[in-house]
């Protein structure tokens, strides 16, 4: 597969940095490692990059994770299913085991990502995610020829 798109990928402590000179570069699709279930919760309104988008009628918004029926179903579990699951197990549950453990999932999540930018061919897309997956997701894009530059590493608060 081969999608005509530019994807820049930045954590959220680049992303207001970088999202004025990007839309001079053309990013016209801001994405991220989100999804809509998480605004059940009524403490949750918008994530920063709605709220970009709210402000620029020339840029979309798309959430790129999957829904949770979507996770339940391809039985990808959150991180507290893999404490309790762990802890039920009698496995050292540490934050090197639960990591470990979150990354045997990472490459469906991160395939999932990428059929949901498939709709965004011909364009720039700025993708907000996790640290920990710049690597794993920006291979995932090189290996199907769509170029990806990462504007920032590390989470910085």
């Amino acid at each position: 597969m081969t999608i005509n798109a530019t994807v820049k990928i930045t954590t959220i402590s680049r992303l207001l940095k970088s999202v004025k000179s990007n839309r001079e570069n053309g990013v016209t699709v801001l994405a991220e490692e989100f999804n809509e279930d998480s605004f059940k919760d009524p403490d949750n309104s918008q994530t920063v990059l709605q709220v970009l988008e709210s402000e620029d009628d020339d840029l979309e918004h798309v959430f790129c994770e999957m829904s949770a029926n979507d996770r339940i179903a391809k039985k990808i579990p959150w991180r507290s299913d893999i404490i309790y699951q762990m802890d039920w197990n009698n496995e050292e549950v540490t934050e090197e085991n639960i990591k470990e453990k979150e990354r045997s999932y990472y490459p469906a999540r991160e395939t999932h990502w990428l059929s949901v930018l498939e709709d965004y061919t011909h364009q720039t897309v700025l993708f907000v995610c996790g640290a920990d997956h710049i690597s794993s997701f920006g291979g995932l894009l090189d290996e199907n020829d769509i170029d990806n530059e990462v504007l920032e590493e590390e989470f910085d608060s």
